[in-house]
């Protein structure tokens, strides 16, 4: 394998590309929302993932110098590998160097959920860990690193020597085990000489927690890879590219044209359940493939002349076109190609925890997409970026412009579902400043892109309550910048709502980006509510009526203030008359009330209790009245309603007594009414449990 390190300047930028092309039926494409580079020598990115609390983690290659925002590493040898971490706003946590005297390479990367890293290098010469050289065993050495949460090296173990080849995919399953994927020519493992059966072999390594080290080999005359892994209810699936033959266990898959992609299932114990042919093309390779968890495999590439699957083909419009291609039970049952007129390739594939999928192409000249068409900057590739619905719909396109060659190497997502764009550059990127006008940042790079759901950006939020005051009329706000409103009830599309009724209210807004928030208010009128129980003046001598006011409603503390100057809740000892009160909650509602003291004269006493008072099940009524009359006896609760009569008939002269149960009564305050030609007397009676 030949390895040939690129030394150009790379220069620093804070700034983004936006350039959208709006395609398909889509309203709110994914917006830029951060950008960098990385400088100053040859760099380029090949792994990115995101993880659980939002943070970047990213590696690649680079020699000379690496700036990125503040922090600066420099290569020991001829080549070095980087990784770095970025806080959710981009910040880098750590940029760290790794490498020896000689040449290493990063070939593939996982980090795991606590934040620590297995990345899988090439290297020749030595590699530097704390006080510890690794000396390369062979000329060509593969090698997996293990770094911590801090980026911090822990071990390095080698895995192969005098390696010829490249590994495409590393993945690691729920039992903790590795899997490499990939192309060789020669290896050594574990004292073993391998060597390919033709041109390359696929290789299948796998390192389990225990440290035993297993190395496959899928093979066949020509050139064989492997892209695709992925462990799935106690079995492996495989995908990749071969020419001419391919042997997968006791099958013999043939590409009948040039070259195919195939897809072979095995067993937890290795043993082969199917394997097929997805496609075949004149020309044909593998860029990027992905599996959504209980859903499909999805490969992608480029292809020159005729695709053909089992029940589809297709032509390139160009020199080469890029395709898609979903796999449902052994077969391609979803086909998806996209050109123009010249050379066009999809290259990176990636999918969320929603199952959105999104992808990267470069192109040429024109692209076509639908009755769309994306035209490239001058006679070098464009870059753009996509997302697709499960069956290969286009749902919108982003074309990123620059002066030379783009291209994407790597696609991340994150915690809050923003997709990472990696990739290379060259020559000069027109990128929006901060004045939104052009800026051109000339010679060679790498970029990290941010992009996010404009929607997930939308954040509408009304108070959970709100209180008005009896008789008067507020406003809602749902805030200003929005390009629609819509509140209900009543649907009412404006910015503000008056009101001045208890009741929910429902806003719903939208952004010009055309995403939808909605939240609701409670509102509650009329805050303070009073009820009254009076007492008559009835004895000659007066000053013994009484009012006993109930707050129904508001919020304490209250201030209360009677027209004779009393404060208190409840006024006692008082004269027959009209006296005036005034009851202020907290939060300055108030409500203002005449209440009437009635006057009778009697000749005799005139009473009316109960006792106990408090009682549980059962109490003993009293009253007396001055002469024989028609009375009624009555229980009302505390807003006034009667709730039934107690007794109803005419009464003797003098004191008068009787057991009444509370019968269906809840536990509570309710008031005993006396009536009669005499007046009215009330009193204050108390239902408690175990009293």
């Amino acid at each position: 394998m030949i390895r040939i390190p690129i030394f150009r300047k790379v220069v620093f930028l804070s700034v983004i590309l936006v350039l959208i092309s709006k395609i398909g039926l889509q309203a709110q494409p994914y917006i830029p929302v951060g950008s960098d580079i990385l400088g100053t020598g040859y760099n380029t990115i090949v792994y990115a993932a995101g993880d659980t609390s939002g943070y970047l983690y990213f590696t690649g290659n680079f020699s000379g110098t690496l700036d990125y925002r503040e922090k600066r590493i420099e290569a020991r040898g001829k080549q070095n590998i980087f990784i770095g971490k970025l806080y959710p706003s981009g910040e880098p946590e750590y940029l760290h160097a790794i490498g020896g005297s000689g040449y290493c390479e990063v070939e593939g990367a996982l980090f795991l959920p606590d934040g620590s890293g297995r990345l899988i290098i090439y290297y020749r010469d030595t590699i530097r860990y704390r006080d510890s050289v690794f000396v390369a065993p062979g000329r060509g050495n593969l090698a997996m690193i293990l770094v911590d949460k801090a980026g911090e090296i822990t071990g390095v173990r080698n895995l192969i020597s005098g390696f010829s080849g490249r590994i495409f995919v590393v993945v690691r399953d729920t039992a903790g085990v590795i899997r490499l994927g990939g192309t060789f020519r020669k290896a050594v493992v574990n004292r073993k000489y391998y060597r390919s059966k033709g041109k390359r072999d696929g290789l299948l390594m796998t390192l389990k927690p225990d440290g035993i080290l297993n190395f496959k080999i899928l093979g066949g005359e020509g050139y064989e890879d492997i892209r695709l892994l992925h462990v799935s209810h106690g079995r492996l699936f495989m995908a990749g590219i071969f020419d001419r033959t391919l042997a997968a266990g006791d099958t013999l898959l043939k590409a009948n044209h040039g070259r195919a992609a195939y897809l072979a299932v095995f067993t937890s114990g290795g043993k082969l359940t199917y394997a097929r042919v997805l496609a075949t093309a004149q020309d044909l390779s593998l860029t990027s493939a992905i599996w959504q968890e209980g859903r499909y495999p999805y490969l992608s590439g480029w292809f020159r002349g005729r695709l053909s699957t089992t029940d589809t083909s297709a032509v390139s419009a160009g020199n080469l076109d890029g395709f898609i291609l979903r796999a449902d039970t052994g077969r391609a049952d979803r086909v998806f190609t996209l050109g123009g007129r010249a050379d066009d390739r999809i290259t990176v594939l990636c999918s969320d925890t929603l199952h959105r999928l999104f992808f990267t192409a470069d192109f040429k000249k024109h692209m076509i997409i639908g009755r769309d068409t994306l035209t490239a900057g001058d006679r070098y590739p464009d870059l753009m970026f996509s997302r697709f619905d499960p069956y290969l719909s286009i749902l919108w396109t982003k074309q990123i412009s620059g002066k030379n060659e783009e291209n994407s190497t790597v696609l991340a997502i994150t915690q809050d579902q923003s997709v990472w764009i990696g990739g290379h550059f060259f020559d000069a990127f027109s990128l929006p400043d901060d004045e939104n006008r052009q800026k051109i940042v000339r010679e060679e790079g790498s970029y990290l892109l941010k992009y996010t759901d404009p929607c997930s950006l939308l954040h509408f939020d009304l108070p959970g309550e709100k209180m008005i005051c009896s008789g008067s009329t507020d406003t809602l706000d749902a805030g200003s910048g929005y390009v629609k409103y819509l509140w209900t009830p009543g649907d009412i599309p404006e910015e503000k709502l008056p009101v001045h009724d208890t009741g929910f209210y429902k806003a719903v807004i939208t952004d010009h980006y055309g995403c939808t928030a909605s939240d609701s208010i409670h509102v509650t009128a009329d805050s303070v509510r009073l009820a009254f129980d009076i007492k008559e003046e009835t004895l000659p001598e007066g000053n013994n009526g009484a009012v006993d006011m109930t707050l129904l409603s508001g919020n304490p503390p209250f201030r209360i203030l009677w027209d004779n100057g009393d404060v208190t809740e409840d006024l006692s000892g008082v004269q027959g008359g009209i006296y005036h009160v005034k009851v202020s909650d907290s939060l300055g509602c108030s409500v203002e009330k005449d209440v009437e003291v009635p006057v009778h004269d009697l000749t005799a006493v005139y009473d009316l209790y109960n006792y106990p008072n408090p009682f549980n099940d059962f109490t003993q009524i009293v009253y007396s009245l001055p002469e024989g009359t028609d009375i009624e006896i009555s229980i009302y609760d505390l807003s006034g309603k009667k709730l039934f009569v107690l007794t109803e008939k005419s009464s003797q002269k003098g004191i008068h007594s009787f057991e009444w149960s509370r019968k269906y009564l809840k536990d509570g305050i309710y008031y005993l009414r006396l009536r009669s030609r005499f007046g009215q007397l009330s009193r204050k009676i108390i239902i408690l449990k175990n009293h």
